[in-house]
């Protein structure tokens, strides 16, 4: 099964959580990779460059911090880089914003993604 396949079976299953590790399948760590390369098709390479950009701009943060916050923090990073509301294309992946993340994300007032990254399996 390629990693595309694998990528999509993920995104067909019910109740995804893209932060848990599957110990029997390691393999799917590259199908989980898909989702960067999907945020990629709707966007350009540099917006990796400025999602770098921001997290190197930020003063101290926690390297212990859970795995949750973390993710958070990469939801708040990537919804003003890419001017849109990712929080339906993470849900997709298994990665829901804790609520003050989803009012701030909110408060924001982006647009939905307009483009739908989904024809990358085709």
């Amino acid at each position: 099964m390629t990693t595309f396949n694998k990528a999509l079976k993920y995104l067909l299953q019910r109740n995804n959580d893209y932060l848990a590790e599957n110990e029997d399948d390691h393999s799917e760590l590259f199908s989980k990779l898909v989702m960067f390369h999907q945020l990629k098709s709707v966007s350009v390479w540099d917006l990796f460059k400025k999602l770098h950009q921001t997290f190197r701009k930020q003063t101290q943060t926690n390297d212990d911090a859970p795995d949750s916050e973390k993710a958070n923090r990469f939801i708040l990073a990537m919804c003003p880089i890419m001017r849109d509301d990712l929080t339906p294309f993470f849900k997709k992946w298994g990665i829901t914003p804790n609520p003050a993340t989803a009012k701030i994300i909110r408060d924001l007032r982006l647009p939905p993604l307009a483009v739908d990254p989904s024809p990358i399996f085709k």
